[in-house]
Parts: C-alpha cells; structure tokens; sequence
C-alpha cells in the first residue's frame, strides 16, 4: 500500500513539475505578450503625440518659409527699387543732357541764320556797289 502510495506521491510530483514547467512557459509567454502590448500601446501614444504635433510643425515650417520669402523679395524689392532710382537719375541726366544739345542746337541755328542774312545783307550791298560803278 505504501509503495501504490508513493507510486502516487511520485507520479503527482512528475505531474506537478511538468505543470510547473507549462506554467513557467505560460509565464514566460504571457510576459512576452505583455511586453508587445505594451510596445504597441507606446507606439499607439507616439502615433497619437505625432499626429498631434506634425499639423504644428507643418505650420510653422511653413511660416518659416513664408517669412524667409517675404524677407527675399523684401530685398529685392529694395533693390530694384534703388535700380529704379539710380535710372530714373540717369535718365534726368541724359534729359538735362539731351535738352542742353536742343538749346545749343537752336542758339547755331540762329548763329547760321544771323551769318546767313548778314551774307545776303553784304552780297545786296556789294550788288548795289557794283551796279553804281
């Protein structure tokens, strides 16, 4: 009886060190899950942070942007507008220029007119000479 008894006591024992062994795979599988659970609810709440956060990053990218464009043609508006400046005074140069040529222009012409009717003046005065000798 002792014998069927410790046959027994053994036999439970196998049992219970093969649940033990199921039960530490058990364990071990379920703190496998857990971790992947819990890896995927960090990856879940980085997701989340993103979507929240890239909409801003968007904006102020493109604020960014805007800012550093807006200040380009800012300067090039500057400079062009000095460019406009400088050709608009060199365009009144060449004006002035231009104007002083009419003005010397108009002052030979009358030069040539004077000297041409003193001309025809003498040519009739030389004419009415010779015609009195």
């Amino acid at each position: 009886f002792i014998q069927m008894l410790e046959q027994q006591i053994h036999k439970v024992n196998e049992e219970l060190a093969t649940n033990r062994k199921s039960l530490e795979t058990s364990n071990i599988t379920i703190e496998s899950l857990n971790q992947t659970v819990k890896q995927y609810q960090l990856r879940e709440i980085e997701n989340q942070a993103l979507a929240e956060i890239q909409p801003s990053i968007l904006d102020i990218d493109q604020s960014v942007v805007k800012d550093v464009i807006e200040e380009k043609f800012e300067k090039q508006i500057v400079e062009l507008n000095l460019k406009l400046i400088r050709l608009n005074a060199d365009n009144e140069v060449l004006i002035n220029e231009v104007q002083l040529v009419k003005n010397e222009r108009s002052s030979i012409q009358r030069q040539l007119q004077q000297m041409t009717q003193q001309y025809e003046a003498a040519l009739k005065s030389h004419q009415s000479l010779e015609e009195l000798l």
